[in-house]
């Protein structure tokens, strides 16, 4: 068997078109047929559409071990810089200003991990020899967009810290020096908005790659991406309603609408959090069973060498002569020359029993 070239495998298989069409010119039905063909009627050129093209006509567990390493060890990092970030938003609020900075150090820190995570989990998908589609341009513009979205996530503790490195150094000189102005806090939010709105392509491309291995996780995803568009929203109207004083009639429908923001930026953090969760999961346990099949072709493989050495194994069975077949001395075939054989004794003086008149040569009992 000759190897398979690399080459071929890059190039993405021609999808081959199984339902009824027809062609846009004679009317065959191209059923069947090579999406990259003609028409075998008039010649046309066989146009496949993208919609129609099959996107996961391969499995997650079947993809390069190195890439499925890299999903997971990328998710894994996602996983656990969201949680820190989260948990130091939440323990810097009750700091004093003081230690802040140091607050503000530890989240750049966990952001900068989070977008190395992003960077790694966005990569794109493998080319496989089952792939219908080249992977290297599917997504092309939300890998972009979440790659270039994210990075406001490291911009966003950079400004703070900045922010409260001038305060601490204003409030360490005597007479005490003026605060920072407002600049870098409003930096600050402006980088959370785009990140947040980030989060959405984000979750989206994280979708897709979910979907690739398990379909629950995909719509998990997707729901999330709903939840944060949710609280983008939300919070551009609170934060309308606050500059202007003057929207949604009055300060009841304006304390909904903060009530409402609280609660959908909580519960899209922590369905996020869930998610990322599963995602990581899923990506080493795909990486598991990658190394066990690949453990089980090794030892294949390591047995066919084996096998090979030894050369052709010996016939398990022997090949019968020409002739008669000789009968063993128990078979229950009896020759055709054969007599028959006499009925057993009966009766209580073990007479035998009288033979009929009329040339039978079996014995039968008399009436």
């Amino acid at each position: 068997m000759c190897p398979i070239d690399p080459e071929s495998l890059m190039k993405a298989t021609p999808m081959t078109v199984m339902d009824d069409r027809a062609c846009v010119n004679c009317g065959y039905n191209l059923k069947g047929l090579r999406g990259d063909g003609v028409c075998p009627e008039c010649g046309r050129a066989i146009r496949v559409k993208k919609k129609d093209i099959p996107r996961y006509t391969d499995a997650l567990v079947n993809a390069p071990k190195m890439w499925l390493a890299g999903l997971a060890f990328g998710s894994t990092l996602l996983f656990a810089s969201v949680l820190c970030v989260m948990t130091l938003f939440v323990v810097s609020l009750a700091l004093p200003a003081g230690a802040k900075f140091a607050a503000a150090i530890m989240q750049l820190a966990a952001a900068a991990i989070w977008y190395i995570g992003v960077l790694i989990s966005t990569q794109p998908r493998p080319v496989m020899p089952t792939t219908q589609i080249d992977p290297r341009k599917e997504w092309s513009g939300l890998r972009r967009s979440a790659r270039i979205t994210q990075v406001f996530w490291v911009l966003m503790p950079t400004c703070m810290a900045v922010y409260w490195y001038l305060y601490n150094a204003a409030a360490a000189t005597v007479p005490r020096g003026a605060p920072p102005g407002d600049g870098l806090v409003w930096g600050a939010i402006a980088c959370f908005a785009v990140g947040a709105v980030g989060l959405i392509w984000l979750c989206i491309y994280l979708s897709n790659i979910a979907f690739w291995g398990d379909d629950e996780i995909g719509a998990n995803f997707r729901t999330c991406a709903w939840l944060v568009g949710a609280a983008a929203t939300l919070t551009f109207l609170d934060t309308l309603n606050s500059m202007t004083n003057a929207i949604l009639m009055g300060g009841f429908w304006a304390s909904l609408v903060r009530v409402m923001f609280m609660f959908f930026v909580l519960l899209p953090a922590v369905y996020l959090v869930y998610c990322l969760f599963r995602m990581q999961r899923m990506a080493r346990w795909a990486l598991t069973n990658h190394s066990i099949a690949d453990a089980r072709n090794r030892r294949l493989q390591a047995q066919a060498r084996k096998n090979a050495k030894r050369g052709p194994a010996a016939a398990t069975s022997k090949v019968s002569q020409e002739g008669a077949i000789a009968l063993a001395r128990d078979s229950s075939v009896n020759p055709p020359d054969a007599r028959p054989v006499p009925a057993p004794l009966s009766g209580p003086t073990g007479a035998m029993p009288k033979r009929t008149t009329d040339g039978s040569v079996y014995d039968v009992e008399q009436p």
